[in-house]
């Protein structure tokens, strides 16, 4: 066991440690040659303080991120050393990048899409002002890939791990477009003792965050299942979370469907359509008790599991934000009559 605030607690919890965990406890290092905090400071630990600002210090903002008494550095310098960070303790281990890439992106010898696999492409890319269209064969690929590593989150680790910020920006894909998911900026560990996890500080992108452990601030399993309804709906349309102020749910709950299938798709198989649209409706209109587990949808996404199985007819119930007319399975049946 080494010092803890170092220990990577995912292979910590796991038992299963690798050259990945070494590359968790640099990250903190480099964290700490950065900001000049302590690792532990007023009780809290650096990890928990730099992932409240990393995401502004990746976007160039270094104020309250920097330590002060740096009077100058290379803004160049200083991204890829953020960069580095962010990659190291925010991403699972197999995602890490080695020791190797490390080196060559601090010295300016690799680019930093080295740091998340071979072309480091976002899901983002989805959204119609890309000039990337996406088919519909890489779309169903993303999204039964993205449900199996959830699946794996929720049901093969232990404790479970709960990610919290399900949303394109954070499913990255490959050359052979298979998603890796990453940021782990927010997850935390979910025992089977544990119902929901009661926290007030969880803050994931407002439009993915589940609305009703929002507010009753309990968080699990089944809001990474709600987030996951919103990457879907977003694979279907090419929309994006909000368009025109208007957010992907509310525009799908008023019942508005033309155009709903994005019109960039020359073509797709209308069976599979029908199981992602059943999928991202089941995920989001239902109540968290009555959500699908990660494992069911991905079954269903393979055909293996009968759609129904999906739906709670008995505590099926419509989000606030939801119009109140009409059943919440007319906008998966509509699209096809």
């Amino acid at each position: 066991m080494g010092t803890q605030v170092y220990e990577d607690p995912l292979t910590t919890k796991l038992g299963k440690y690798s050259d990945k965990s070494d590359i968790y406890s640099f990250g903190i290092t480099l964290l700490e040659l950065i900001t000049g905090r302590k690792p532990l400071d007023n009780g809290t630990d650096i990890v928990t303080w730099a992932n409240l600002r990393i995401k502004k210090a990746l976007n160039g903002k270094y104020a309250n991120f920097v330590d002060s008494k740096l009077r100058s550095f290379d803004d160049e310098q200083m991204h890829r050393m953020v960069s580095c960070i962010n990659s190291c303790l925010n991403q699972p281990p197999n995602s890490r990048p080695t020791m190797e890439k490390i080196r060559l992106i601090l010295e300016g010898k690799s680019p930093l899409e080295e740091l998340y696999g071979h072309e480091g492409l976002q899901l983002s890319m989805i959204y119609k002002e890309s000039q990337n269209v996406l088919d519909w064969k890489k779309r169903m690929k993303i999204a039964i890939g993205s449900a199996r590593g959830l699946e794996y989150l929720h049901e093969q680790c232990n404790p479970k791990i709960i990610h919290l910020d399900i949303k394109p920006n954070n499913i990255i894909l490959d050359h052979n477009f298979e998603p890796k998911i990453s940021d782990f900026g927010l997850s935390t560990f979910f025992t089977d003792d544990d119902s929901d996890i009661s926290e007030s500080y969880i803050r994931g992108t407002q439009v993915y965050m589940d609305p009703a452990a929002f507010q009753s601030e309990k968080y699990s399993d089944k809001s990474d299942v709600y987030s996951f309804g919103i990457t879907l709906l977003e694979l279907i349309t090419g929309r994006k979370p909000i368009h025109k102020g208007v957010t992907i749910v509310t525009w799908v709950l008023d019942g508005k469907y033309m155009d709903f299938v994005d019109s960039r798709l020359q073509s797709f198989d209308y069976e599979e359509m029908h199981r992602m649209i059943f999928c991202a409706n089941s995920c989001i209109n239902q109540s968290p008790k009555s959500r699908p587990s990660m494992k069911k949808i991905f079954l269903a996404f393979e055909g293996l599991l009968p759609l129904e199985v999906l739906w709670d007819e008995k505590n099926n119930y419509l989000l606030e934000r939801a119009t109140n007319e009409g059943d919440p399975l007319e906008f998966e049946q509509e699209i096809f009559l």
